[in-house]
């Protein structure tokens, strides 16, 4: 007699307990294993447009979430960047020693130009200051419309590089379209007469983006748009996120059982992998599971 055979039996003329917990144990089993998002997902190779939505039949049969795998044509990093892009070149050539005090309340700034579709997470800006410690504002502008994209409140207590980070990016396509980083408290305000950093203006920085103008200013909290004279605004620049950047769009228009729309924040092909949502959420820094 088989054994599938005798477990039947037993159950059904004893009503083992035993046996029914390991039945229940191995319920439990395959139910893991179909919510565990490396077993129960597939792989799809998709292309994408720098910003255009791409609809991606997964067909794992239910709402689907994703995590990328393998990105061609463009570096895949994990988190951000670690470098400080024209922060460390400005650091360089000793804009930290040229010191001026510009008039209390007026906003500095660096129009920028940017070259490829990136995410916007927040503004960098280096601090020279000898005053009591305090909260600076830094804003994200679009040039043409003059509207605020997206501000950030970070406290500043001396001299060094500071990082306002946005509650959310900006992930709008700015390719090509002129931005101001800009900062500003009610308090204070210095620049710097160092001629070197001057003279950067047009300085391409990386495959990312152009400084088109650093000698800008607004008297108050406004978008900095007067011309400096002599004196120049330290180094405030816009972080970018690492890319390329995937991220759910509207999902308005499809069937959730068999379809997602995903975006990427560059023109490159990937690797994703899909897997029930009703899975465990896995991180895609670590790719472990909870």
């Amino acid at each position: 007699m088989a054994l599938r055979d005798r477990i039947t039996r037993a159950r059904v003329h004893t009503g083992d307990r035993r046996v029914d917990e390991l039945q229940a144990q191995a319920q439990r089993a395959a139910e893991a294993l179909r919510l565990c998002p490396f077993v129960s997902g597939r792989m799809k190779t998709v292309s994408f447009v720098a910003g255009v939505p791409r609809t991606v039949n997964h067909g794992i049969g239910e709402p689907a979430a994703f995590m990328p795998i393998r990105v061609q044509g463009a570096p895949f990093q994990h988190g951000e960047s670690l470098e400080q892009g024209i922060v460390q070149r400005a650091k360089s050539i000793g804009t930290w020693t040229n010191l001026a005090t510009a008039a209390p309340g007026q906003t500095n700034g660096c129009r920028w130009r940017l070259k490829r579709h990136r995410h916007i997470v927040g503004i960098r800006f280096i601090w020279r200051s000898d005053f009591a410690a305090h909260t600076m504002t830094a804003k994200l502008w679009d040039d043409a419309s003059g509207v605020v994209l997206a501000s950030a409140d970070v406290v500043v207590n001396g001299t060094g590089v500071y990082e306002a980070r946005f509650a959310s990016p900006v992930v709008a396509d700015l390719v090509g379209k002129n931005i101001t980083a800009s900062v500003w408290n009610s308090l204070d305000m210095s620049y710097t007469n160092d001629t070197t950093w001057k003279a950067l203006v047009g300085l391409e920085v990386g495959e990312d983006l152009t400084l088109l103008d650093h000698g800008i200013f607004a008297n108050g909290d406004a978008r900095p748009t007067n011309a400096a004279g002599a004196g120049i605004a330290y180094v405030v620049e816009p972080i970018l996120a690492a890319g390329p950047v995937f991220a759910e769009s509207d999902q308005t228009n499809v069937d959730p059982n068999t379809q997602l729309v995903v975006e990427c924040s560059a023109t490159v092909t990937a690797d994703l992998w899909f897997y029930p949502r009703a899975s465990r959420t896995v991180d895609s820094t670590t790719g472990e599971s909870s």
